[in-house]
């Protein structure tokens, strides 16, 4: 006979790794909009309806793309 699929060490890893995808989804959406807010990262939606975001880029960051 096999073995159960969902041990409770599993279904433990499981909860944890939820978990864990939230805090770090939730992260990320308030760090994107912080920095989308500041002018930071440009942001506009393509042909495709997808959103694209664009790097403003620094003084330093245009002396280095002209080299």
């Amino acid at each position: 006979m096999s073995k159960p699929f969902w041990t409770p060490e599993k279904k433990q890893d499981y909860i944890k790794l939820l978990d864990r995808r939230d805090q770090d989804r939730a992260y990320h959406r308030q760090y994107m909009n912080e920095v989308r807010h500041s002018g930071k990262y440009k942001y506009f939606r393509d042909d495709n309806n997808k959103v694209v975001y664009k790097k403003k880029l620094d003084e330093t960051d245009e002396k280095r793309s002209r080299k």
